[in-house]
């Protein structure tokens, strides 16, 4: 600590604002439990007062502030019940989906979704979302730019967020996968006190793992008193390419209606291709609570509309 501390000064007085920048930044990462909030401050200032200084972008290899660390993974059905085509069975998608003949369907069996069991697949151009969790165990205001960042393969979605003193917050960030592959999310790029930082979540459960043990000075997230550290179990990620996506709405006809014994009604659906590949094949089931009753829908419409390009819609 009083060798960072005269580093600092040394180098404010040189006029080496990277240097002051870096050892202002360890200096309170790694000790602000030992720093008055005065003495706080004035490292913020320090950092300020050098950013000022360099380029635009620059980046330094020393996080400052907040600690982050993963906090789940936001695993929709529709990432999980993907079914892969077998084109040796006509039938290929009997059995396989978990509620219906979709390749691609928005609903799920219901039960608990394992990630210890299943892989999380994402699809390349559309939206994914995971959770982290930030603290700021300082006596000061704190304003981040955040994204995901993972080898590249991530379009990230960048956000502020604004931290009050001896805060911690769980935020969700999100991102468009970019091409196809297996993806690892090990860190963050953060920009704070005018500096872009990579913060890696691997060093951050080191951290914790050292407050439990006594090995270092103080949890950040317990500080700010964020529930107890838990184990986060990341699945394998891997990336597709992009895959059909059919939606459907009611446009017409009698939608809540009281039918009698023999009687026939009709409801008008639309189904609109709202992705970025072509249908080129498409199968419908339909679910009824009264096993009396007969649905049937005009298959042939849907067949004479396929291929289904992108945006188009068929009633």
């Amino acid at each position: 600590m009083v060798v960072l501390r005269e580093i600092l000064l040394s180098t404010v007085r040189a006029g080496d604002p990277r240097t002051a920048w870096s050892a202002a930044a360890r200096l309170l990462r790694h000790y602000y439990p030992l720093i008055t909030a005065a003495g706080q401050n004035g490292l913020a200032n320090a950092l300020s007062n050098s950013a000022d200084r360099l380029p635009l972008g620059t980046r330094c290899a020393n996080p400052a502030l907040p600690f982050i660390r993963l906090h789940s993974f936001l695993l929709f059905p529709i990432q999980m019940d993907i079914v892969k085509r077998n084109p040796s069975r006509s039938d290929w998608w009997a059995g396989s989906a978990p509620s219906g003949p979709f390749i691609y369907t928005p609903f799920s069996k219901g039960d608990p979704i394992n990630v210890k069991k299943q892989e999380l697949i994402w699809v390349v151009g559309e939206p994914i979302q995971v959770m982290v969790e930030l603290a700021n165990p300082c006596g000061f205001d704190l304003r981040v730019d955040i994204p995901i960042c993972s080898l590249r393969k991530l379009r990230c979605f960048f956000m502020s967020v604004k931290f009050l003193p001896n805060s911690s917050e769980v935020i969700t960030l999100s991102g468009i996968p970019t091409s196809v592959g297996s993806v690892t999310i090990s860190r963050c790029i953060v920009h704070c006190f005018g500096v872009i930082t990579e913060h890696l979540f691997k060093k951050v459960d080191i951290l914790l793992f050292g407050a439990t043990q006594g090995l270092v000075l103080s949890d950040p997230f317990r500080s700010c008193g964020s529930s107890k550290s838990k184990n986060v179990t990341v699945p394998n990620i891997s990336v597709v390419p992009p895959l059909p996506l059919l939606i459907s709405r009611v446009v017409g006809g009698d939608d809540a209606i009281i039918l009698y014994e023999g009687e026939n009604r009709y409801i008008w659906i639309s189904l609109a291709n709202a992705g970025t590949v072509t249908i080129k094949q498409a199968h419908i089931s339909l679910s009824r609570k009264n096993q009396d009753s007969v649905i049937s829908y005009f298959s042939e419409i849907l067949k004479s509309c396929l291929p289904l390009k992108p945006g188009a819609e068929v009633t």
